[in-house]
């Protein structure tokens, strides 16, 4: 009796480890969701004013503006670009592989840090590319310098650093893309900048270079998770080759009406990125005098390690805090040691982890 055969994928599919969300359990009812990074403040209320519309007016039974094509000119209005330098897609994780589609092949060489979004490494070889990871924290240019040979096609860089929310400076970003090849494209996943100090800079370096591509979000910091939309901009030759790949109808209506409300009440992201950064700083040294170690974030979460405790009690405050019903994410073995990754969530949701952690 013959053996059913089933379809094979791409070896380098084969290869991707799965993504710890695909394993992940339901949330509990009325649970405290501190480990996915989200804004815990909520969008702009315009948002909502904008999406409560007239049915009839939204026009839901026709397609979209091509190639998001309203969210685009917003964009470039409002961080001073020309429309055809900016390109919007549903989500940065569908933006980013598909930027990375545009500029690798198999056998070329992807670079990133070792302590990047676990999915860039996901990203690389679904591409077919080779990806190439390097320390951040002592000398992050002379590492990606070191890192390069003439395969490289892509230095791919998250700043801030997810799960650290480490920030590189603007002049070390200047290095580093002074030290590329010009045929090497610098993607710079911007994702959480707007909870930074880091400003402008990324946008300017894609304006004023022909290899520069940077990405943002409108699912951080301006409370739009729920609606998947990411943008990047870039020189008019990396956008072209971008929009090559993305579908005719990047962004479903609704999530286009929902982004052009935020974009357009700067007062509300001012306000909630403001009041992260007071909670932050509030959070690290809470937890860093009761004997944690917190990494420097310039994110909406923090990095927590051991400090004064034994490894153990890391995976032991997750359960603490779960039993609280407040979720947070274990890392197992960041840097070969166990940490916890924690969304900065309001005044009210920190004084719930403070009580079930007694600090």
């Amino acid at each position: 009796m013959s053996v059913a055969k089933s379809p094979k994928p791409r070896a380098a599919i084969a290869a991707i480890p799965a993504h710890p969300h695909s394993a992940l359990p339901a949330p509990p009812p009325g649970a405290l969701l501190l480990n996915t990074n989200e804004n815990r403040f909520g969008p702009s209320p315009a948002v909502y004013a904008a999406l409560r519309q007239d049915p009839a007016a939204m026009g839901l039974n026709d397609y979209p503006p091509a190639e998001a094509a309203p969210l685009n000119a917003a964009l470039a209005r409002q961080f001073g670009f020309e429309a055809h330098h900016i390109v919007s897609v549903a989500g940065g994780e569908l933006l980013l592989p598909l930027a990375m589609l545009a500029f690798t092949e198999p056998g070329c060489e992807v670079v990133t840090f070792d302590d990047g979004f676990q999915k860039f490494l996901n990203y690389t070889l679904t591409c077919g590319a080779t990806p190439v990871a390097v320390p951040r924290e002592a000398d992050p240019t002379g590492a990606i310098q070191a890192a390069l040979t003439p395969k490289t096609r892509i230095v791919l860089i998250d700043n801030p650093g997810n799960p650290t929310g480490w920030l590189l400076s603007p002049e070390t970003i200047a290095e580093i893309h002074a030290s590329l090849p010009s045929d090497v494209l610098l993607i710079l996943d911007e994702a959480y900048v707007e909870f930074s100090s880091f400003g402008q800079f990324g946008l300017d370096l894609a304006r004023d270079h022909r290899n520069v591509l940077t990405t943002r979000t409108f699912s951080k910091a301006y409370g739009l998770a729920g609606l998947r939309i990411g943008w990047a901009a870039g020189h008019r030759n990396v956008i072209e080759a971008v929009r090559r790949v993305i579908p005719t109808f990047p962004i479903p209506r609704p999530s286009l009406i929902g982004a052009l409300a935020a974009l357009g009440d700067v007062d509300h992201l001012a306000s909630v990125t403001a009041e992260v950064g007071r909670i932050r700083d509030a959070a690290q040294t809470r937890l860093a005098a009761a004997g944690w170690d917190v990494a420097p974030s310039a994110a909406n979460f923090l990095l927590i390690r051991a400090g004064r405790h034994a490894p153990e009690a890391v995976a032991e405050a997750v359960e603490t805090l779960r039993a609280a019903n407040i979720l947070v994410r274990l890392l197992p073995r960041f840097r070969n040691a166990p940490a916890i990754r924690m969304t900065l969530g309001t005044a009210e949701d920190m004084a719930r982890v403070y009580a079930a952690l007694k600090i």
